[in-house]
Parts: structure tokens; sequence; C-alpha cells
């Protein structure tokens, strides 16, 4: 079940938790009862507070109100909080539950994670093919040059098949430098 509490709109004072409440959050229902989320550091400060009666106040009702709870021994939760306005006794309350998303907060922060890194392989597996192929053709040119040139005495055909080859090579220089550049950019410290 939901984590659930009733409090004092006036004051904020707890008047009633449920078991999963003090499950979640460590304080036993006798250690809750009569303080307020502020004394128990369930909530940081009364900033905090009046921004999350405002937030209701604005809304008549709060939905789906993410934040980082305080528990017992210092304890961090985060949580999704619901609230209703309801009346108890003659006196206005809130009554709120909680759910704890830690989980499903770092569920979905590891699917995402491992979306990204296949996402990495794929791009790294098509970068990868591509300059192979880049790599192969100036080698052919490069190979196919040193052939002709060993088999001719022209000094003007030896001299374009040496052009032919500093070209493929300056051109090869430029993969190599542009595979070190994208291999110092995935090293590279994240930026802020």
């Amino acid at each position: 079940p939901s984590a659930i509490a009733i409090t004092t709109v006036e004051n904020g004072r707890y008047i009633e938790v449920n078991r999963a409440w003090s499950e979640l959050l460590g304080y036993s229902r006798e250690e809750t009862i009569g303080h307020t989320s502020i004394e128990l550091q369930f909530i940081e400060n009364a900033e905090v507070r009046q921004e999350i009666i405002n937030r209701f106040n604005e809304q008549g009702y709060l939905r789906d109100l993410e934040f980082v709870a305080g528990g017992k021994n210092g304890r961090k939760v985060l949580i999704l909080m619901q609230a209703e306005q309801i009346e108890l006794g003659g006196e206005t309350c809130f009554l709120t539950m909680l759910q704890d998303i830690s989980g499903r907060k770092e569920a979905e922060k590891q699917a995402l994670e491992l979306a990204l890194q296949k996402e990495r392989v794929a791009l790294l597996t098509e970068f990868m093919g591509n300059v192979s192929h880049d790599i192969k053709t100036p080698l052919t040119a490069i190979n196919t040059s040193l052939y002709l040139l060993e088999r001719t005495d022209d000094a003007d055909k030896q001299r374009e098949k040496l052009d032919a080859i500093r070209t493929q090579t300056r051109l090869l220089e430029k993969f190599i430098q542009d595979i070190l550049t994208i291999s110092r950019l995935d090293y590279a410290p994240a930026l802020a």
C-alpha cells in the first residue's frame, strides 16, 4: 500500500500515519504523531513546505510531485507525492500519499544508459565500416602506384606515381588523425 499520512493544514502536525509511511521513512507512528514534517526532517525546511503548500493552493490538490524526502537517521528517499484536502473532526487537513520511486528512477536511468550504449556501439560499428573502406582505397592506390613505379624507367611516370603515393599517404594520415581525435573525444572529461 501507499504510505499515507494526515496532517493539519494550520500547523502541519501529523495526526495519523499508516504502517507503510513508518516503514518508508523509518519513524514509528508514535515518533511521528504530533510532530511536523520539518521537525522530523521529512521536508528540508519551512520554505520547501511553503512551496508545496503554495502549489497545493494553486491547484487544490497535488499530483505527481517528485522530491527527495528525509527519513530517520538522515536517510534520503526519492518520493512521488499526491495530496488532497479533507475535513476531519471539523479541522481542515491534508491527506498525503507517498510512493518510493527510487528503484523506478534507477531503472529508468539504467535503461537510458543502456540505450545510449547501444546507440554508441551502432555508431562505432558504422564508423569502423566506413573507416576500413576509406583506408583500403588509398592503400590500394599506393600499392598500384608502387607496382607501376617498379616497372617503369620513364622519369615523368615515376614522378607521377610518387606524387600519387604522397597524395594517398596524406589522405591516410588525415584518416588516422580523425580516428585519434574521435578516440580522444570519447575519453574527454564531461563538459559542465
